[in-house]
């Protein structure tokens, strides 16, 4: 592991959410609509039945192609560069769009965030990697490939199966506690319905 391009991916990605504060609050739709669009998304599939384990499977199957794709793009030298700071802000406009600064410091401060973050700049460097052993050498080589693959299984994918499974876990407990606070607001109503009845 190349602990400058390590540095450099953590950079470019909090680049990329500082960014993400000027985009939103001059509404640059073009750069606003695919983050806005997943999530939406996502958060829809959420507000259904929940069931812990598919969610968990979404989080981690979504979260596992697009670090996937970021490695394999090293294969277009300066494409990991870009998705870097790019993926940086994409988790900052849905972070600023949903409650402002706080809510993106907040999205940092999250258990499951302290590890899939690492994930997240260990893929960055390791197709940032790819990119520059593809430059020196010229050439793609079975090698190259086969290093990339090798970090991917065996250091993000258990990562990202671990946020996975605190990121349901926190949603599990926080829906839990919204439904059972509900639960206890209509409780005098229906005493009082109950009350009219008898």
């Amino acid at each position: 592991m190349n602990l400058p391009l390590l540095l450099l991916s953590a950079v470019l990605f909090l680049l990329g959410m500082a960014l993400a504060i000027p985009v939103c609050r001059n509404d640059i739709r073009m750069l606003l609509r695919y983050p806005l669009w997943i999530f939406g998304k996502l958060e829809k599939f959420l507000n259904k039945n929940f069931n812990p384990l598919t969610v968990l499977a979404v989080i981690f199957i979504f979260n596992s192609i697009s670090l996937l794709i970021i490695i394999l793009s090293g294969i277009l030298v300066f494409l990991p560069f870009v998705l870097a700071l790019f993926t940086g802000l994409n988790v900052g406009i849905i972070g600023y769009k949903k409650g402002g600064l706080k809510a993106m410091i907040a999205m940092g401060c999250l258990p499951h965030a302290w590890v899939e973050l690492p994930a997240a700049w260990i893929s960055m460097s390791v197709g940032m990697q790819f990119a520059l052993d593809i430059i020196s050498q010229s050439s793609i080589s079975v090698q190259m490939l086969t290093a990339a693959l090798y970090c991917y299984l065996t250091i993000v994918l258990p990562l990202l199966l671990l946020a996975a499974i605190i990121e349901t876990v926190l949603i599990w407990f926080f829906r839990n506690r919204l439904q059972h606070t509900a639960s206890l607001a209509d409780e005098p109503f229906n005493a009082e319905q109950r009350y009219h009845h008898d």
